[in-house]
Parts: structure tokens; sequence; C-alpha cells
């Protein structure tokens, strides 16, 4: 899953969000880095927004990556 070289914080290197070979990792896993593990869970919250907005048609759902982001953030830093 993970590379040897880690991937820069989400904050430093927006990019690595949508990284095509990182979409598909967005659940955590016990051989992630730390920055990897907190890239998941921002990019599982994207994945969860964009979901929830096709189901309802909700546009407050667009704090649930908003408040991962900055929960994220601080857990970095």
């Amino acid at each position: 899953m993970s590379n040897k070289n880690i991937d820069p914080f989400w904050f430093s290197d927006y990019s690595i969000i949508f990284d095509k070979n990182r979409l598909t990792e967005f659940f955590p896993a016990s051989d992630m880095e730390y920055t990897e593990k907190l890239n998941a869970i921002l990019r599982f919250s994207i994945y969860i927004a964009i979901i929830l907005f096709v189901y309802n048609r909700n546009i407050n759902v667009i704090f649930i990556p908003i408040v991962s982001a900055l929960i994220t953030l601080y857990l970095y830093r």
C-alpha cells in the first residue's frame, strides 16, 4: 500500500489527496505512515461527502471534509 517515500501531508501539498495512485487509499491501514493515515482520513471524508450529496442533494455535507481537514491539521501539528 504505502510507498517507501513518505507522502507529504495534504496541507503541504494538497494534490496528494487527488493523486491517481492514492485514490484507493481512503481507509487508514496499519502499514501506513502517520501522514498517509491523515491523508486517508481526509480522502475518506471527501468520498463520504460526495456520496451523501448525490444521495440527499444537501449542500451541508460540505462541512464533513472541512471539519475533517481541520481535525487532521490539528492532529498533524
